[in-house]
C-alpha cells in the first residue's frame, strides 16, 4: 500500500514536470513564430509595393524554407504574402524592361520588335 502511494505521488510529479516542459516548449515556439512572422510577414505586407526586384528575390530566398514551428495559420498567411511579393517581382521586371525599351532609339526599338516576332 505504501509503495502504491509513493508510486502514485511520483507519477503525479512526473506528469506535472512533463506538462510544464511541454507548456514551456510551446511558449518558446510561439515566441519564435511571432518573431519570424514580424520579421518576414508583417514587414513584407507593409512594404511589398515598394520592394525592388532584388529585395523581392532576397525575401523569397530567405523564406524559401519555412521553419517547422510555424502554425498552419502562419503558413497560410505566408502563402498569401508570397503571392504579393512574387506579383511585385513580376511587375518590377516588366517595368524594368519597359523602362529600358523606352530608352532605345527608334532603330533599336524596331530591331527589338523584329526579334520578338522571331521568338
Amino acid at each position: 500500500r505504501m509503495i502504491s502511494q509513493i508510486s502514485h505521488g511520483v507519477s503525479e510529479h512526473c506528469n506535472n514536470a512533463i506538462l510544464q516542459c511541454a507548456i514551456s516548449t510551446k511558449e518558446k515556439l510561439e515566441k519564435e513564430e511571432g518573431r519570424w512572422v514580424n520579421k518576414y510577414l508583417d514587414v513584407a505586407e507593409q512594404t511589398y509595393q515598394d520592394m525592388t526586384p532584388q529585395e523581392c528575390t532576397a525575401w523569397l530566398e530567405k523564406t524559401k524554407s519555412l521553419p517547422a514551428y510555424l502554425t498552419a495559420q502562419a503558413v497560410s498567411r505566408y502563402r498569401n504574402v508570397q503571392e504579393l511579393v512574387e506579383g511585385r517581382l513580376h511587375h518590377a521586371r516588366v517595368d524594368g524592361v519597359l523602362s529600358m525599351y523606352d530608352r532605345l532609339s527608334d532603330v533599336e526599338k524596331l530591331e527589338f520588335k523584329q526579334r520578338l516576332e522571331l521568338r
